[in-house]
């Protein structure tokens, strides 16, 4: 099961209006787990197409409870076969 944690909103350049069209960016800041429980923390920032200045931006915790998870463990593995390094010869 995914549960949303804390959520953190700044107005940094605002107002924000919902007729404009802005650009949005997303970011990992942050991951860490338990036995039982996954964590991220992702920033997304809102930036004016006009002046490229970030208007807004709000970090969102994101958790995920492992044993509701069905097949979990394929799933990590499959994570980790999709994201492993790759070693190159000359």
């Amino acid at each position: 099961m995914g549960l949303f944690g804390g959520c953190e909103f700044r107005i940094i350049n605002g107002p924000v209006f919902m007729d404009k069209t802005y650009h949005v960016t997303r970011e990992l800041v942050g991951k860490v787990e338990t036995r039982g429980t996954e964590f991220k923390w992702i920033r997304s920032s809102l930036i004016d197409t006009d002046s490229g200045n970030v208007v807004a931006d709000m970090t969102l915790q994101e958790m995920l409870l492992k044993k509701t998870f069905k097949d979990y463990a394929e799933y990590r593995a499959l994570l980790a076969q999709q994201h492993a390094p790759t070693v190159s010869k000359l």
